[in-house]
């Protein structure tokens, strides 16, 4: 006796996977290019950001010490009074009293002019002297660099070479060099001799 096949027919599957079943789409390459733009300005937008938080971290590290700075400067600088020079002669005393006389009144422009004319007088060989109160009057006129450069050019030999390292440095910690202004710092406290204690306290202040 045949047997029927179509008592067999037996459907496969659950109801849900009939023939109607979705294949996913693939994506197209518009889409893919869109996703791939926007992770780059995912990216580009993190580094702005970062790049924004490490430079105001670095504009209020840098105003924080300038305002530390400035206040020891302020409170450690202390204009000294000119003394006689060593050595002097009648064609120079009185440039020389022109220039204390100026720098006595504050007219520091006008000392410098008078510094200055000593400084290549050749009958004038108290140089050093000299240009010790002619780095004093350009820290008075803030010119900072120039003084520094000027200090720098005195002998460490002569008689104003303490003075001098002790104003160097503070010219150095006003223009925020605190390698160079520590360094001179700590000298002159390890000496503990001129302004170490007043070296003491400057170091203590300063941000490590």
């Amino acid at each position: 006796m045949p047997i029927n096949n179509n008592k067999w027919n037996v459907t496969s599957g659950s109801d849900g996977d009939k023939k109607h079943k979705h294949s996913a789409s693939p994506l197209k390459s518009s889409d893919i290019s869109r996703t791939i733009k926007r992770r780059r300005q995912r990216r580009i937008q993190l580094a702005y950001t970062v790049v924004l938080m490490l430079i105001s971290i670095g504009i209020l590290w840098n105003c924080t010490t300038t305002s530390i700075t400035d206040e020891l400067y302020t409170k450690y600088y202390e204009m000294p009074t000119p003394s006689a020079p060593r050595i002097v002669t009648d064609s120079t005393l009185e440039i020389w009293t022109q220039a204390v006389q100026a720098f006595s009144e504050h007219n520091f422009s006008a000392a410098m002019g008078h510094y200055a004319e000593l400084s290549n007088t050749k009958q004038f060989v108290a140089k050093s002297e000299v240009q010790f109160y002619l780095a004093i009057c350009q820290l008075e006129l803030e010119q900072y660099d120039d003084a520094i450069n000027t200090f720098k050019s005195i002998s460490t030999k002569s008689t104003y070479s303490l003075d001098t390292k002790w104003y160097l440095s503070l010219a150095y910690l006003k223009t925020n060099q605190l390698g160079i202004a520590k360094v001179m710092l700590t000298e002159i406290q390890d000496a503990s001799g001129f302004k170490a204690a007043e070296a003491e306290m400057i170091l203590l202040n300063l941000i490590p």
